[in-house]
């Protein structure tokens, strides 16, 4: 294996860039950053340091938060630090539904919108991965 295919773009996780071409979501593209972001890092951590020791597996204070409480965990950071914006994303109408915080959060705490969650999940780990030409190709630069 090349060291090259090791490598991460740690300046695109951190800035953000455009993601598209996500299985089941058609030309639906998302500006997203990486999960190596300082941001979704301290995130993280600063909101698992907030659990409680009722919420953690076996009632133990070092004991690593219960699965659903790590979700809202990820969800709050993706909300926070990974999501940007979108392109593509209409109402059962065909009109485009504008990129805002507030139906960012929406849609991810929605289980019912579990596949939008892991399509910017998705994204979040290929923005890290995609060389120059695979971006420009999907921002249409």
């Amino acid at each position: 294996m090349k060291l090259k295919n090791l490598k991460v773009n740690a300046a695109r996780a951190e800035a953000g860039d455009w993601v598209g071409d996500l299985p089941g979501m058609d030309d639906l593209r998302l500006k997203v950053r990486g999960f190596s972001n300082a941001d979704f890092g301290a995130i993280t951590s600063r909101e698992a340091s907030k659990v409680s020791r009722e919420q953690r597996e076996g009632g133990r204070r070092d004991g690593a938060p219960l699965p659903h409480v790590r979700e809202q965990i990820m969800v709050k950071a993706m909300v926070d630090a990974i999501l940007l914006d979108w392109d593509g994303l209409t109402d059962d109408d065909g009109a485009p539904i504008p990129y805002t915080k507030e139906t960012a959060t929406t849609l991810l705490y929605d289980p019912d919108c579990r596949p939008f969650r892991d399509a910017v999940s998705l994204a979040a780990s290929r923005v890290e991965e995609f060389t120059e030409d695979q971006v420009q190709a999907v921002s249409g630069n």
